[in-house]
This record gives structure tokens, sequence and C-alpha cells, in this order.
């Protein structure tokens, strides 16, 4: 039979580590929006993923955030992802990563907004995390995050 996979969008805002310092400084499907309200995901614009992010929320210890999907099922993603990102009321950036770019990776990290001077900057990142026999690459990015994945239960 074929495989039952779906896309896992996941944002982190992250410390000076490269890593979260706490389990609510995160925003998935099973947890729209973060503890500080600096990250939510819009669940009524699929299947388009729309991030909306709010500077003035976010700590002075968070250095950047990541946006990322990975697949939950028994496969890399099969399908195309559109994104679009709206900071404090404005769309800043939307995009669609083809299927071809995302199937050698379970997990990608699409982006990353991370401070720089006095403001914010934005780059796109597209580090992959590759599929293995004992997972789909989707725990490896939580771990590079920080994520403790038993967190994210939806």
């Amino acid at each position: 039979g074929t495989a039952r996979v779906h896309a896992f969008p996941i944002a982190a805002l992250l410390g000076g580590s490269g890593r979260i310092g706490n389990q609510t400084r995160v925003a998935h499907p099973g947890w729209s929006r973060s503890s500080c309200g600096a990250i939510e995901l819009d669940a009524s614009t699929a299947p388009t993923l729309r991030w909306v992010l709010r500077l003035g929320k976010v700590a002075t210890d968070v250095q950047s955030i990541a946006f990322a999907i990975g697949s939950m099922g028994d496969g890399p993603l099969a399908t195309a992802v559109r994104m679009e990102l709206r900071c404090d009321g404005l769309a800043i950036a939307r995009t669609e990563f083809s299927a071809e770019m995302l199937a050698p990776y379970g997990a990608t990290i699409l982006l990353h907004i991370y401070r720089h001077q006095n403001g914010w900057k934005a780059r796109a990142d597209g580090t992959g995390f590759c599929a293995t026999e004992h997972d789909n690459g989707f725990i490896p990015l939580l771990q590079h995050l920080g994520v403790n994945p038993m967190s994210l239960s939806t």
C-alpha cells in the first residue's frame, strides 16, 4: 500500500545556542501559538501554511526564529508546500517549495528570521534532515532545534 504522509509545520523561537530554551516557544498544529504569542500558525488557510509573526512579542533572549516542515508518516513529503509569513500585519514572504526539493528529506528548515544589529533579517535556509531506516528525518530536526518530540502530541 501507499504510505500515509502529511506535512507537519513547526516554528521555533531560538536562543543564542540555536535551540529553544522552553518547550512552549514553538507553534505547530497541536499548539498553534507560542506561549508569548510571538508566532502563530493560522490553520484556516490550508493548504497554505500561514505563519503570523509579532516581533514586539519576541523575548529579548530570542536570537532567531526557524520555520520548518516535516513529514509525519512513513516517508518523505510528496506534495508541494506553500508558505506565507505575515509580520506585524504585513505579508513579507510567500513561496512554494516543490515536492522535488523536499523529497530527499523527511524534514527541512525553510526560513530563518534572525536579529541583526537593531532589527531583523530573513534568509532562506533549506537545511534538510534525511530519513533513516528508523526515522523519517523529523526527529533529527526536532533534536537540532531542541524540541522534545513528546511535546508535539496533537
